[in-house]
This record gives structure tokens, C-alpha cells and sequence, in this order.
């Protein structure tokens, strides 16, 4: 799914909405300050940073990043 993302209008703020992978990230991030900044940036419809891009990506096994 999140190699949706840059292509058909979808961004990877759009594809980290989906409640199934956000709680998958709660498995690995840190609930105290990761997952809080990550939800606040797809509440806030801006962009994540580009830190969590990349640490994401590569749990998802997207080469190249985002």
C-alpha cells in the first residue's frame, strides 16, 4: 500500500491513515512521542517528517525510500 504513494494524487500522509497500519507502527514506535507526532501530521493534513518516511519505508521494505 505505501508504495502508492507519490502516484494517482496519493501522498504518504493519505496512505498513513489506514487504522490497521497505524496500529502495526505501535508495535515498533514509540508510543510516547512517535506515533503522537505521526497522528497529529495525518490530523493536521501536513506532511510527516521526513525521518518517519524513511523509518516506515524501510519497515514496509520500499527501497529508495518514499
Amino acid at each position: 500500500m505505501l508504495s502508492k504513494s507519490g502516484t494517482n494524487g496519493w501522498t504518504f500522509t493519505d496512505l498513513l491513515t489506514d487504522f490497521q497500519l497505524i496500529l502495526y507502527l505501535c508495535e515498533f514506535l514509540d508510543m510516547g512521542g512517535d506515533i503522537p507526532n505521526i497522528v497529529a501530521s495525518i490530523a493536521e493534513k501536513r506532511g510527516v517528517d521526513d525521518g518517519y518516511k524513511i523509518i516506515i519505508s524501510s519497515m514496509a521494505g520500499l527501497d529508495g525510500g518514499y
